[in-house]
């Protein structure tokens, strides 16, 4: 399948009082048609702002330091807002986190639908956007679409609005979905049926996936290649069972331990030591040296690139030979 989206070189900083905090530091990342990713690690570790980078939301204090996002041929980052105003939302659709304020209190979801794809596909044709929204709606799974298009949000359960914000991503035929912790808000048992929408959307609508979470479970279910991200680097990439069976570098192995001895349902959320450094006080070394039990001294004075192995990548002197 022909790629949707590469990223390559992406370095991603804050402007701050003390400096430019580095948050993303030259990040390669590739989607083929078809395919789902996900973007795992703790909180800080970057993973929101590289999908904030690919949407072009990133708050004013932002820099971009270097880099290409190529997606469909164009390169995001030197195209006009005009231009990507239309893409975003449209050829890439967005999953937010927080179904509960996604969604206006105050307007019916009919006429949520029916304003987003006026904006996003110039739909003003009243019947024609109301067909579009039913359509959509049963995609996502909601079995009785011409109810819930008549109720306001504060009528719908969590995991109902988000099949509607879910519905609205997918009406405008995106090629790309991009989804910020998707399941992060919901319970267990309505984590598992949005999972499993995704996923059923993915392979019915042939719709590639970049999904950021914390939660090696949901990357378990439904991701094709997994990208582990620590301190704004990405530290390993590879196919998501080899990754989650025999994870290689030594954070992605400390993930998976705690994971197994029981944080799996909390995820990593909120578990990170905040280590933020700017560009110029950033010591010299592997960044994960410091918490590495497999760390020589060569942790300590390099900075390790990405090792190829086979069809994977890891950013660790362990793999270098």
């Amino acid at each position: 399948m022909g790629g949707i989206l590469e990223i390559r070189s992406l370095s991603v900083g804050y402007l701050t009082s003390s400096g430019v905090l580095i948050a993303v530091n030259d990040a390669d990342l590739a989607i083929g048609g078809g395919e789902a990713i996900c973007i795992v690690g703790e909180s800080g570790s970057g993973k929101t702002t590289l999908a904030n980078t690919v949407l072009r939301i990133l708050p004013p204090n932002s820099i971009i330091i270097s880099g290409e996002i190529i997606f469909e041929d164009v390169d995001l980052l030197k195209i006009e807002e005009s231009y990507m105003s239309r893409i975003r939302g449209s050829r890439i659709g967005i999953i937010p986190q927080n179904p509960s304020t996604s969604l206006n209190p105050i307007m019916k979801i009919e006429d949520q639908v029916c304003e987003f794809l006026k904006h996003k596909k110039g739909v003003k044709d009243k019947e024609r956007c109301r067909d579009l929204a039913l359509g959509a709606m049963k995609k996502a799974g909601i079995a009785d679409p011409e109810r819930v298009l008549k109720l306001y949000p504060h009528q719908l359960s969590g995991g109902m609005k988000q099949r509607v914000l879910i519905a609205m991503a997918i009406s405008t035929s995106p090629s790309l979905l991009i989804a910020d912790e998707p399941t992060s808000m919901l319970d267990a048992t309505i984590q598992a049926q949005i999972l499993d929408l995704l996923r059923d959307i993915k392979h019915r609508e042939k719709i590639s996936m970049m999904l950021i979470t914390h939660d090696l479970g949901v990357a378990s279910q439904i991701c094709d290649y997994i990208y582990i991200m620590y301190r704004g680097e990405i530290v390993e990439k590879g196919p998501a069972m080899r990754v989650l069976e025999k994870p290689l570098h030594p954070y992605t192995i400390s993930l998976m331990e705690n994971a197994f001895l029981g944080f799996k349902s909390t995820g990593l959320k909120g578990r990170m030591i905040q280590e933020r450094h700017g560009l110029s006080d950033r010591a010299p070394g592997c960044l994960y040296s410091s918490r590495c039990p497999y760390a020589f001294e060569k942790c300590f004075r390099e900075r390790p690139g990405l090792f190829s192995r086979g069809g994977d990548h890891i950013r660790c002197f362990l793999y270098s030979l």
